[in-house]
């Protein structure tokens, strides 16, 4: 009876060692596992932080851009208005310019009818030339 016990006992023993062996091969599997997925998570991080480094740069880039054209619009618009400035009337900012003086200043011919002396060099009208634009 205590042979037979031994018996059950090296069984056990046997079975316990076996499962303990294979229980350490599933850890180390799973020891596995986890390095790859941890290795496979320091590349993508590395991949994103690449991509995010490369994202702010294409912003101030395109940032940069957009200020410049910005600038370059506006110094545009400037320059219209300078370039019409010449050709509005100095008085009423709104008529183009058709009527010249003897001195040879021009306003519109609304405005410069009314006037007796030029309102740009104060010098007394003796003439009106009608002017025709375009």
């Amino acid at each position: 009876m205590l042979k037979k016990k031994l018996q059950e006992q090296h069984k056990r023993a046997q079975f316990l060692s076996e499962e303990s062996d294979k229980s350490r091969e599933t850890a180390q599997i799973a020891k596995r596992d986890i390095e790859e997925v941890r290795q496979k998570l320091k590349e993508e991080h590395e991949h994103a932080r690449r991509l995010t480094e490369n994202f702010r740069r294409d912003v101030l880039a395109a940032e940069s851009r957009a200020a410049f054209a910005e600038e370059t619009l506006s110094d545009l618009q400037r320059k219209i208005i300078l370039s019409n400035c010449d050709k509005v009337c100095s008085i009423c900012l709104t008529n183009e310019k058709d009527l010249a003086f003897g001195c040879g200043h021009m306003t519109c011919r609304d405005c410069g009818s009314k006037l007796s002396k030029c309102p740009i060099c104060r010098e007394q009208i003796r003439n009106y030339i009608k002017l025709f634009p375009g």
